[in-house]
């Protein structure tokens, strides 16, 4: 196929015919994306140098899949790079210390269940053009755990110089992804070293819910030393989508040098839809306080509810450290109600206690309010 320039297919039930695995072994001098999906594919001959986009989701097979290493060598040139699989465990490259590198790539996304990238594996890996990634690791099986120091050092070495990072961490770790925050969080520890990730500029998490103070820490210090980063080489934004999240209601403080307290409180159940410094909803009066007290701070403060019965909660801070910071459950519908919080809190001390409260009260127990309507 001479002129094929992109090719698609799906094997999804390859196994219902007695099929392992497929081999590919392709003819096309002008292929730019190639997307498979289903069985396991295993490459021959030669590689394919004009292709540009690569995306694999396939089934796993421990002795039939072709390492990422392999994969990588077989594409030289791609810019975009899409796995939906990867067992290293059986890689002969996973105790390598050989250099593996894609001076093209330019988005990656890997995906993993039950294991990662062996660690010396990890560390061999360079990405050198690399500006966006996504690391999705899932472990629905109890005992299993994210080796944060692989996943760190592939972040150290592979994705140094990422701007745009995602991390998804699901597993029954509770902890899972909290030490690779730690590690965005360590400061350099002379001139002759530098942050991981030196110029990222937003991060993604899915993650459990335990990381509240390993977030805090990170967007403190991040900012801390956003003064010495050159222009565009700072953290702006943090986005946190919760595996679980139960809460419908939460209290929000805003500290001033001082005990002052506002209560804003979000309900799913009886509570008729509230818009910003009003007071009533449908031509019906309500006696729900969430309108009232949102007028009353109305500056810094913006409250809609909804009555759909499964509120997901979302709220989006805009503060002096990061131009955006915003935590939600982890759903496709983030809709059901929204706070917003203006640029008012320039001072850094009652920032991080703003933002350290903000976030405690959303991960911990929080409050639920049952508004009742008149």
């Amino acid at each position: 196929a001479p002129h094929l320039a992109h090719l698609s297919f799906s094997d999804a039930e390859y196994r219902l015919v007695g099929s392992q695995v497929v081999h590919l072994d392709l003819d096309t001098p002008r292929l730019q994306i190639l997307e498979c999906v289903g069985a396991p594919v295993l490459f021959s001959g030669r590689a394919y140098p004009s292709v540009r986009a690569v995306s694999f989701d396939l089934e796993r097979n421990q002795f039939q899949c072709p390492s990422f290493a392999d994969l990588l060598r077989y594409f030289p040139n791609a810019v975009s790079v899409d796995i939906g699989w990867y067992d290293e465990r059986f890689n002969p490259h996973a105790n390598s210390t050989r250099l593996v590198e894609a001076t093209h790539l330019e988005t990656l996304t890997v995906k993993g269940e039950d294991c990662f990238f062996p660690y010396n594996l990890a560390r061999c890996l360079s990405f050198p053009s690399l500006r966006q990634a996504s690391v999705k690791y899932l472990s629905p099986r109890p005992g299993i755990v994210l080796h944060s120091a692989a996943v760190t050092v592939f972040i150290g070495s592979a994705l140094r110089t990422l701007e745009h990072l995602t991390l998804h961490a699901y597993s029954h770790d509770a902890g899972a992804g909290v030490d690779l925050i730690t590690a965005l969080s360590t400061p350099p520890s002379n001139t002759h070293t530098s942050w991981l990730c030196p110029w990222l500029q937003t991060l993604t998490l899915h993650i459990c819910p335990d990381f509240a103070g390993a977030l805090l820490n990170l967007a403190t210090k991040r900012a801390a030393s956003a003064s010495e980063s050159a222009p565009g080489q700072r953290l702006t934004k943090i986005s946190v989508f919760l595996k679980e999240l139960n809460a419908v209601g939460l209290y929000v403080w805003r500290v001033t040098g001082t005990t002052h307290r506002h209560d804003v409180e979000m309900s799913s159940r009886c509570c008729p839809p509230v818009l910003p410094n009003s007071s009533t909803s449908g031509g019906r009066g309500t006696s729900n306080p969430l309108a009232g007290r949102a007028t009353t701070v109305t500056e810094s403060v913006d409250v809609r509810s909804t009555t759909h019965h499964h509120v997901h909660g979302y709220f989006q801070l805009q503060v002096a450290a990061l131009d955006e910071w915003s935590v939600s459950r982890d759903s496709d519908d983030a809709s059901g109600c929204q706070l917003r919080v203006g640029p008012h809190f320039v001072n850094r001390t009652e920032y991080s206690t703003y933002v350290a409260i903000v976030i405690l009260q959303l991960v911990a127990h929080a409050l639920t309010y049952e508004g009742n309507s008149v």
